[in-house]
């Protein structure tokens, strides 16, 4: 607001100026004022680096705080949250994660700030030189009438006043457009609602913390000793493998032989040990059910650490994404409530100008000037507000009520499951035993039926 009554009154002193100056005075301030300013800006602009040394600063400065690698690790960090969320998101604009665009972007501000100095030095440095070449003119510029002195007088100091105000204030307006279209941005509705709901779900999920590390030092436990115990059954279950083998050689040897001509007493033999090998093939199969139950427990196990960690990583992925982006938005929203009482309104049009100041170098991704710089941090915003964060609080919706559910469902048999597997170990070592009991008396019933069938094989074959 004092920049936009800064405007109306030097307009206003330009226009009281005219009634009472000669025109032939005005229209030598007006062509020394653009012609220093021009003069001024340049020189400023070729000393730059000096001047800022001045101040114990330099452009690279701008680089070291390395805008477009923090930009690069936020959009890093939205990015791998978004692929957890299975959604696709734009992200930050590759453009802006280049450091070097914000040194141009810097040099713009700077030279910006020059043309500003040079603008006020000028129409000082104009109006006083101004009066040593208008007495040359003096004596030939005093007969003009009242009336068309006056009107050409008002006429040109009106017109300089509009040029000084468009070369002084176009790059404050400039600034103050971009900033008040940023904080449109920042104040947005979707904005405060993924901020607000990042905090709020990142809040309820930190509760579930404990109950998942809880549920980790049991499954963990559970876990490690199944992964020992793991062996014992495997090496049952070669025994059962071994003695299935052995049991259907003996059987198929037996068939074949009761298809020869035997002795009455003989063929009686191989039918019994036919018959009686049929019955061992049901304890055999029970004990390759105790390899399927194990493996079905610890499968289960399993997969309750999956879901588990799965949970603990959306919760962990949650909580760094809202920390960083929660950083970011806090001191944007503190510039721009700090901005917003300095940004004038009246006059934005100004801001539309460009005398050169603004120009950035095309090294900086072909961006041309300032303006063009601050249309990309605007369609980026745009689409970050508008398109990404709709589709990120959508698919936190969701995953929140996953992670929810699944805690809710699985944490009382999480609580549980050391209990479960103490018990079952109990019954499965019950029946191991019973298993290898049932096997060795099944190979040792095997080992005499082999015998008789090699003896009845060594007779008729």
């Amino acid at each position: 607001m004092i920049i936009d009554i800064a405007v109306i009154v030097i307009i206003l002193i330009g226009l009281g100026v005219g009634f009472l100056r000669n025109p032939i005075k005005c229209a030598i301030d007006f062509v020394l004022f653009i012609a220093f300013t021009f003069i001024f800006y340049n020189i400023l602009v070729g000393m730059d680096g000096q001047i800022l040394s001045i101040f114990g600063i330099s452009f690279a400065d701008i680089g070291k705080m390395e805008i477009g690698k923090n930009l690069y690790e936020l959009n890093n960090s939205l990015t791998e949250f978004s692929k957890s969320l299975n959604i696709n998101i734009n992200g930050v604009d590759p453009t802006l994660m280049n450091d070097d665009i914000y040194v141009e972007a810097g040099k713009a501000l700077v030279h910006g700030v020059f043309f500003i100095i040079s603008s006020i030095v000028s129409i000082l440095l104009a109006y006083a030189i101004g009066w040593g070449i208008y007495a040359i003119f003096r004596n030939k510029v005093q007969n003009i009438k009242k009336i068309p002195k006056m009107i050409s007088s008002v006429g040109i100091s009106f017109v300089c006043a509009l040029t000084f105000v468009a070369f002084t204030f176009s790059p404050i307006y400039m600034i103050s457009n971009n900033a008040y279209k940023v904080s449109g941005y920042v104040e947005n509705e979707k904005t405060a609602d993924l901020i607000t709901f990042l905090n709020d779900t990142d809040s309820k999920f930190q509760g579930y913390n404990k109950t998942l590390d809880d549920a980790f030092y049991v499954l963990s436990s559970v876990q490690s000793d199944m992964n020992d115990y793991q062996g014992k059954i495997i090496q049952f279950d070669n025994q059962s493998e071994d003695i299935i083998k052995r049991y259907f050689d003996i059987k198929n040897r037996a068939v074949d032989l009761s298809k020869k001509t035997l002795e009455p007493t003989e063929q009686v033999t191989v039918e019994e040990i036919i018959e009686k090998t049929a019955q061992y093939e049901g304890d055999i199969e029970n004990a390759k059910n105790i390899k399927k139950d194990f493996f079905d427990f610890k499968n289960n196990i399993d997969s309750y650490v999956k879901y588990a960690d799965s949970a603990k990583s959306t919760i962990e992925n949650l909580h760094n994404t809202t920390s960083k982006v929660d950083e970011y938005y806090s001191q944007v929203v503190r510039e721009v409530k700090t901005s917003q009482v300095y940004i004038p309104k009246m006059f934005g049009f100004l801001g539309n100008l460009n005398f050169g100041y603004a120009n950035m170098s095309s090294t900086a991704a072909n961006i041309s000037n300032l303006n063009d710089f601050f249309n990309i941090v605007m369609n980026n915003l745009d689409t970050l507000v508008n398109d990404d964060s709709v589709k990120l609080v959508n698919a936190l919706k969701i995953e929140a009520d996953k992670v929810t559910n699944l805690i809710d469902e699985y944490e009382k048999e999480l609580k549980d499951v050391k209990d479960k597997y103490n018990s079952y170990k109990v019954d499965i070592d019950k029946k191991i035993q019973d298993g290898e009991n049932q096997i060795n008396a099944i190979d040792n019933e095997l080992s005499k039926y082999e015998e008789m069938i090699s003896e009845l094989e060594r007779k008729y074959n």
